[in-house]
């Protein structure tokens, strides 16, 4: 482990590999201010209790540390970070100072370095850019891939290699301004993209089961598969133990899955199969094609790895479930005006808290968002009592509904 600490630092010349205390930092450009990211837990030196074990070492925790999470509206810009961040990232600190890389964002400190930065995305829509500044490095990035090995991950359902090859193939047709390498231009998305086929990606998966054995990581998959196993709806595929889950043929069991199972098993075993000390995961929309508990149950596994492996992961989501389960010191919300950015500390604790209050806060929903206010307000403009309206409803208005309905059935009587 020190080792691939220390090639990191060798090969990339980081002045710095990220410490669960590190205080960290970073300002896309153009936004009015910077993503601060506290990996760390708030000290319990008093706290004298049980905590919890989890993973294979049965590493103490009691509070969530770790991961960090964006949160914010379609179109705000969580995606676009994330990419920025991995592009920074993964880039030299002797590039960091290049035009192309400041038009991008900058971290403070400017030399933190990553072992591995993992890419994870199921949306098919995704065009971000992968990291890269020059053709050389798209070509490592490509190879790597391929060989399920290198700096950069991706996991998702993006042909990332063969979006590389066309992206060569253009870039060898320009000039190369030194030392025959090409700058590849620095915009935020692309406008052609191509995805795997399910055949590949059952390919794959089958592939990280048995890099997971190679690595001699049975029994962290086996932690962090746990939680997921205790969702009633891995019952309904006889999916209690990885061994039973899996059979002899993972490839062939992958195919069998809902999509929800799919992408949960496969974000799971990437993370056992790729994730070492010192990486950082970036994981876009964690909530889709799950249900909330089946969200919250991938990011206890999520958790569980990070722990194992000394890795840190920030999120980009709409899911207040997600809010729910993480400290409001590892979140910020992303908020848009025109072609303006802005990061905001949430107003409450979110860890614990209900989550129509989380939803509240974090997007602004209220009465004039949603649509089943209209509706109430035309039954008790219609109706003459709450009896006549309840009685349209099996088995009976929710008590949000009833209170909205008798307030506004108060406020007809008293108008008559």
């Amino acid at each position: 482990e020190f080792l691939s600490d220390a090639r990191a630092i060798l090969t990339g010349n980081f002045a710095a590999l990220p410490d669960i205390h590190l205080e960290l930092a970073f300002h896309p450009a153009g936004w009015a201010r910077p993503l601060t990211l506290d990996f760390s837990a708030p000290g319990t030196w008093m706290y004298s209790g049980p905590h919890r074990r989890i993973g294979p070492s049965g590493r103490e925790t009691l509070l969530p540390r770790r991961l960090n999470v964006i949160i914010g509206r379609n179109g705000s810009g969580k995606s676009t970070l994330l990419s920025r961040i991995a592009r920074v990232a993964f880039a030299a600190p002797s590039d960091r100072g290049l035009a192309e890389i400041q038009s991008i964002g900058a971290f403070q400190p400017p030399s933190v370095g990553f072992t591995k930065i993992i890419a994870i995305s199921y949306s098919a829509f995704d065009n971000f850019i992968v990291p890269g500044l020059y053709d050389s490095e798209l070509r490592q990035i490509a190879s790597d891939i391929e060989k399920s090995s290198g700096r950069y991950i991706y996991v998702g359902l993006r042909d990332i290699v063969e979006e590389v090859r066309d992206d060569l193939t253009a870039a060898d047709q320009r000039a190369s301004p030194d030392e025959g390498r090409v700058l590849l231009p620095a915009q935020d998305q692309r406008t052609a993209t191509k995805l795997k086929s399910l055949t590949q990606l059952a390919d794959e998966f089958e592939r990280l089961i048995g890099q997971i054995a190679a690595n001699g990581d049975d029994a962290l998959l086996d932690s962090a598969l746990a939680p997921l196993f205790a969702d009633p709806s891995f019952a309904e595929i006889d999916g209690d133990e990885r061994v039973t889950l899996l059979g002899d043929t993972p490839r062939e069991a992958f195919l069998s899955w809902s999509t929800g199972h799919k992408i949960a098993l496969h974000v799971v075993t990437a993370l056992v199969a790729h994730a070492v000390r010192k990486s950082l995961i970036l994981f876009d929309e964690p909530e889709m094609h799950l249900h909330p508990p089946l969200t919250a149950a991938l990011m206890h596994a999520v958790r569980i790895v990070l722990e194992e492996k000394d890795a840190f992961a920030i999120l980009a989501t709409h899911s207040p479930v997600i809010l729910q389960e993480t400290l409001a010191r590892h979140v910020r919300i992303v908020r848009r005006t025109g072609e303006t950015f802005d990061i905001l500390a949430p107003g409450l604790e979110t860890f614990g808290e209900n989550v129509g209050t989380l939803t509240y806060d974090t997007f602004g929903l209220t009465a004039v968002s949603t649509d089943y206010h209209e509706i109430l307000d035309l039954l008790v403009a219609g109706f003459s009592s709450l009896d006549e309206i309840n009685e349209l409803f099996t088995p009976a208005l929710s008590g949000q509904a009833l209170a909205y309905v008798m307030a506004g059935l108060a406020r007809k009587a008293q108008a008559s």
